[in-house]
């Protein structure tokens, strides 16, 4: 049996494939979905699948028209979960990394996406400039919190931050996923108005520690955001996906977050729902059907 994507593979292996433009459709749910590779950007949305997320979305959005801003956009992941749900949906992406912007603009006109908006910023809670640190043009785990993993990047490039609020989005937002590696409480600081007026579905990671000397660092920041939602009168719920499926296999709701050292079973085990109280019912209804799906 030929292995999946071999020709792009071989092109990755011997170094090639950032010297090519070039685009390939994917079966993504039961949509074909054209999946451009622009001087090697773009190469792990070939094997993308529909997860938890993209599962979640069409539950949360009732009717067409909502939107759905994602915090941290990358390279299009969650883009692709929002652009092929059931309903017609509104996006609004941001994302710190010039060559992930370029990116996102590529896929959304190779797939002819509509009401599509990317903004290049990182998300905080003022304006100022910042640094955002990595390790290559699409990377993943790049952060603008210096303290998060102490001489893990080698790269640092100076971005422009702002509050969301200051945008003032007239938009009826059903929705805010955020994974941004650390600088979540920034950023929920800075959309606190648009939280208060829209109440939205928060689905966020929130990363254990990268070691023990940052513990204490990132225990405390990841409390502070939880005290700062139940603040605004919201609840906390933990998924647990499967490894291999990346469907949710269990949640908990829980009172605040407890981090451990990271470890492999942490990339199951990072996710979080924070939702109005009022909708407690609402999304442990839509969380255990979609768990007894993954069975």
């Amino acid at each position: 049996m030929i292995p999946e994507n071999l020709e792009f593979r071989i092109l990755k292996k011997i170094r090639l494939l950032n010297l090519f433009n070039v685009s390939k459709k994917i079966l993504y749910g039961r949509h074909k979905i054209n999946i451009p590779i622009v001087g090697g950007l773009g190469y792990p949305n070939l094997y993308l699948k529909p997860n938890w997320l993209y599962l979640l979305v069409n539950e949360l959005f009732v009717s067409d028209g909502l939107t759905f801003v994602d915090v941290g956009a990358n390279i299009g992941q969650t883009l692709l979960s929002v652009k092929t749900a059931e309903k017609q949906i509104n996006y609004i992406g941001f994302e710190p990394a010039v060559s992930c912007c370029y990116y996102l603009k590529e896929l959304i006109r190779a797939n002819d996406f509509q009401n599509c908006h990317i903004y290049n910023f990182a998300l905080s809670n003022k304006l100022e400039q910042i640094f955002l640190e990595r390790n290559n043009d699409a990377d993943p785990t790049a952060s603008i919190v210096e303290e998060l993993r102490p001489q893990f990047f080698s790269l640092k490039d100076a971005v422009i931050s702002l509050n969301l609020d200051v945008l003032a989005l007239d938009a009826s937002i059903n929705c805010v996923k955020i994974d941004i590696e650390g600088a979540e409480l920034e950023a929920l600081k800075g959309m606190e108005k648009l939280i208060r007026k829209n109440r939205p579905f928060i689905v966020c990671e929130i990363l254990d520690s990268f070691s023990d000397e940052v513990f204490e660092f990132t225990q405390k920041r990841a409390s502070e955001v939880c005290s700062f939602l139940k603040a605004l009168d919201y609840s906390i719920i933990q998924i647990v996906q499967d490894e291999t499926t990346e469907r949710i296999i269990s949640f908990h709701q829980i009172d605040t977050i407890n981090l451990i050292q990271w470890n492999k079973k942490s990339l199951q085990l990072n996710d979080y729902i924070f939702f109005s109280s009022t909708k407690t019912e609402m999304i442990v209804d839509i969380l255990a059907k979609m768990s007894s799906r993954a069975t």
